[in-house]
């Protein structure tokens, strides 16, 4: 059930066509605040009853190649934004699943500070594409063409939480 929560492989399917069909702010809520929600119970769940099994870090290791894998290749032939942003979520997932798989504190503080840094860049992605398709009605990724010309500040603050999603700087 926590993978269903966390868009974890391989109960990750739900996401693509729930963030398409979801108003930009349900959206941007589902990406962001409810995967935050599942991994605070996941993190707590996993420190309390499992830190010492090897077979459920080697589990969740597994569970996170996949979703890493599956995420950003998933999202390679998309044009729609909100389906790129639910595939990024999904990879997000595997990426924040790799810190818990140590099943050590400072994995999981490394998964912390990572669930941080993401609800900042991630909301602040969601927020620019909620600007630009307010004021345009568009929402495919060639849409956006010559966005820096037209809105300089916007294309700016975009390119900076995707840059962020993607994980520049290292």
């Amino acid at each position: 059930v926590l993978f269903f929560k966390l868009t974890a492989f391989p109960l990750h399917v739900w996401a693509p066509d729930v963030y398409t069909g979801a108003p930009l702010p349900v959206a941007a809520f589902l990406s962001v605040v409810s995967k935050i929600a599942g991994f605070a119970i996941a993190i707590r769940i996993l420190i309390d009853i499992y830190s010492q099994s090897v077979f459920t870090a080697i589990f969740i290791g597994i569970v996170a190649i996949l979703t890493m894998t599956i995420g950003n290749i998933g999202a390679i032939t998309k044009t729609n934004l909100k389906r790129i942003m639910a595939y990024s979520s999904i990879a997000q997932a595997g990426y924040i699943l790799a810190g818990v798989a140590v099943l050590t504190k400072i994995g999981m503080s490394a998964s912390i500070f990572y669930i941080v840094c993401y609800l900042f860049m991630n909301f602040g992605a969601w927020a620019a594409i909620e600007l630009f398709v307010n004021k345009t009605g568009k929402s495919e990724i060639s849409d956006m063409s010559g966005l820096a010309y037209s809105n300089m500040p916007l294309a700016l603050g975009f390119t900076l939480c995707l840059l962020s999603l993607a994980g520049l700087p290292l």
